[in-house]
């Protein structure tokens, strides 16, 4: 048995992993940034001061984009060996 044959549950594991790292980084990210957006038309012509929340959801939805292109990258990688 060779190395690679009992590395194969793991790479596939492994994506599996990274495919639903890349969507919910994705989801999280598009739903924050719909929130920031739902806030930014419901106080507009408010002269409400929403920088206490839009910036910490911007914040979020950077990490988890960032999170979810970092998984894509990974899981497009070819594996180690081949």
């Amino acid at each position: 048995m060779n190395s690679t044959d009992s590395d194969a549950p793991l790479r596939h594991t492994s994506s599996q992993i990274l495919r639903f790292i890349k969507r919910a980084g994705f989801t999280i990210s598009g739903l924050s940034l719909a929130g920031i957006v739902m806030l930014m038309v419901l106080a507009s012509g408010k002269n409400e001061d929403l920088t206490g929340i839009v910036a910490p959801a911007l914040l979020l939805a950077l990490l988890s984009g960032g999170a979810g292109v970092a998984a894509a990258c990974l899981d497009k990688r070819p594996p180690h060996g081949s």
